[in-house]
């Protein structure tokens, strides 16, 4: 039987296109709230690209703290910033073994133009997982 496409990671890289929302820090500023609701122990690392014909983009790589079992569905409805007209998010979980490359591919993709927010996760090479496990380790949670 054929997994079901969902969110299962800990790591999940967002991706908001045509974004309404021009100002960084406002977007930031409701990209936590949205965050709060749900894993509000989640740490981002985020940057805004801007695109002349397709407007401005956020992408957002996230560590949840916790391991969800959410369906596409369920985990576009949990990143919705409030106040972004466009439904335009695209998701892509961590479904490889290998954390710290996923990290690492990531974190130099929001990067590479300079425009970021929040606080970069360690690449450094050399114990990487155990240097990501030790900084950004799950969480126990309620049952929802």
């Amino acid at each position: 039987m054929k997994k079901k496409e969902g969110v299962h990671s800990f790591w999940v890289f967002v991706t908001y296109s045509q974004c309404t929302i021009d100002d960084k820090e406002e977007f930031e500023r409701l990209f936590r709230d949205a965050l709060k609701q749900f894993a509000p122990q989640a740490k981002y690392f985020g940057c805004r690209e801007r695109h002349e014909e397709k407007g401005i983009h956020y992408h957002v790589l996230v560590n949840l703290g916790f391991q969800p079992t959410w369906t596409m569905e369920r985990a576009r409805a949990r990143f919705t910033v409030i106040g972004n007209m466009s439904k335009s998010i695209n998701l892509t979980p961590n479904r490889s073994a290998n954390m710290w490359r996923f990290v690492r591919n990531h974190v130099e993709y929001v990067q590479k133009n300079g425009d970021v927010f929040g606080k970069a996760f360690s690449v450094k090479p050399g114990g990487e997982r155990k240097q990501l496990w030790r900084e950004y380790k799950p969480v126990e949670l309620k049952k929802e």
